[in-house]
């Protein structure tokens, strides 16, 4: 018999602590996938209603993108506009001297440069075209072109404001 009687036999409760430790690290794992789960629906939400603030603000001719054809970052502005299904201009600066001309009078210190209702912006970020909007309504209802002499606008004209 052994000297403590009643006691667990050894082994026991080295089992027990291995499942209650299995059962904790599954406990995290169900938090960390909840917690997961709604982050993403979280930034599915914000981006949702960042496209809707921009659908409700821009309007034809209020953004145009002075692209590259080589520039991934283009590329990117491009498909999210296309997938958000708002309306935007793009010129390409290596097949367009009237762009390329445009892109130096802005700065031309890279791509994609973005006109807002013709404030530029370096890179394309979404939340900062929707501050640009916000910051410049459109008088009377109409739409903006980028202020730009006619001479450096795409195609040579300009839209009048």
């Amino acid at each position: 018999m052994s000297a403590r009687s009643g006691s667990t036999p050894c082994g026991a409760g080295a089992k027990r602590s291995r499942t209650t430790a299995r059962r904790e690290a599954l406990r995290l794992l169900v938090i960390v996938l909840v917690l997961s789960a709604a982050w993403q629906a979280l930034q599915s939400w914000r981006q949702q209603r960042l496209v809707q603030a921009l659908a409700a603000q821009l309007q034809p001719g209020d953004l145009t993108l002075l692209s590259s054809v080589s520039c991934v970052y283009c590329d990117r502005a491009r498909s999210w506009l296309q997938q958000a299904g708002l309306p935007f201009e793009e010129c390409f600066i290596e097949r367009e001297p009237e762009c390329a001309t445009l892109w130096v009078r802005t700065g031309g210190r890279g791509t994609p440069t973005i006109l807002v209702r013709g404030q530029v912006q370096l890179g394309f970020r979404p939340e900062a075209v929707l501050a640009a909007l916000q910051m410049t309504p459109l008088a009377g209802g109409g739409t903006s072109s980028p202020q730009v002499p006619p001479s450096a606008a795409p195609g040579g004209t300009q839209s009048p404001s």
